[in-house]
């Protein structure tokens, strides 16, 4: 006959292992990978899409650079790509809008077509937002100066995840 201290003692262990279990599983769904270029050490969660129109998808990811967090937007067009021009506007389901400025951008070869793609510096102000609501709507500028504003379709949480793996 197992004694009640016994039972108690295992059902603690298990509830640990349990929790270690989830926990590494957790940090293992990241996929966020460590780069050094010039020596600096970058490390960058894996964009995923967000929205779609009918000749754009629009991905985004988090990382982290100069111990800074920064949002980065790719930008796969159905035609002829367009630069990303000026900053980032996100409103979030809280309520809250903040925008991110521009950093560095421009048109890349990813998977045998051309992207465009930017950096937006997060401030610690805007991090402690976007840690806390998902997205609902982004808005930027093109190089035609045009303002296009994309209600976010899938992976509303994203930046949270991203936050979370970087933190």
């Amino acid at each position: 006959m197992i004694n009640n201290k016994f039972k108690y003692n295992l059902i603690i262990t298990i509830h640990i292992v349990l929790f270690t279990a989830l926990k590494k599983d957790t940090h293992a769904q990241c996929n966020c990978e460590s780069i050094i270029k010039e020596n600096v050490l970058t490390v960058a969660c894996p964009p995923s899409p967000i929205a779609t129109e009918h000749d754009t998808q629009i991905g985004l990811n988090v990382f982290k650079a100069y111990n800074q967090y920064q949002l980065g937007v790719t930008i796969r067009f159905k035609y002829s790509p367009k630069e990303i021009y000026g900053n980032i506007t996100m409103v979030l389901e809280d309520g809250n809008s903040i925008e991110l400025n521009y950093i560095d951008g421009g048109i890349v070869y990813l998977g045998n077509s051309q992207v465009a793609q930017a950096a937006f510096l997060i401030s610690q102000n805007d991090l402690n937002k976007l840690k806390k609501s998902k997205l609902r709507i982004i808005s930027f500028k093109l190089d035609d100066k045009m303002k296009r504003v994309y209600r976010i379709t899938t992976s509303a949480d994203l930046i949270i995840r991203h936050i979370k793996c970087l933190s």
